[in-house]
């Protein structure tokens, strides 16, 4: 299996949430399986697209059991906590881990699972490239995952899609 992160903001406008599900509808067509967050705004966008062709290619990590869980559909794979070892990674890319509270720890750890083992990272950060996706930009880009970032260049996967 081939399996692409897709990672982004809560807050996007409705023509960035139409970017963001036609993009994980097109990587399932073309053969991939998205890894996300199940966050409003993006992972979402992505994961409806995704699941309107193949709901098991989506797989949806939880930072804990009731997050969002009524928008994952029957077939998709959901991890509803993070891996403990992941917490250390999490914590060495933030550079402020000892203010968070465990439930925002929970937030980015899971960032670890998702972009683990990926071809590519498709993100659509806030507007400051900060919070959980641009904790999950900056592991894959220090393990050499090439990150495609929407919200530089909204047409930047053009040769992928």
């Amino acid at each position: 299996m081939k399996y692409i992160a897709c990672i982004g903001s809560r807050v996007l406008f409705p023509d960035e949430k139409e970017l963001c599900f036609n993009i994980g509808k097109s990587l399932v067509q073309k053969g991939y399986c998205i890894k996300s967050g199940n966050a409003i705004g993006a992972d979402q966008s992505y994961a409806s697209g995704a699941n309107s062709v193949n709901p098991q290619s989506v797989y949806i990590y939880l930072p804990y059991p009731k997050y969002n869980r009524d928008k994952i559909v029957p077939g998709n794979y959901f991890m509803e906590n993070p891996n403990p070892e992941w917490f250390n990674v999490a914590a060495f890319y933030h550079s402020n881990w000892g203010s968070l509270s465990q439930g925002i720890r929970k937030l980015h750890a899971r960032n670890v699972g998702i972009v683990d083992g990926v071809e590519f990272v498709i993100a659509f950060p806030n507007q400051q490239g900060g919070g959980g996706t641009g904790m999950g930009m900056r592991i894959a880009a220090a393990n050499g995952i090439t990150v495609y970032n929407l919200r530089d260049d909204k047409n930047c996967l053009k040769g992928i899609l």
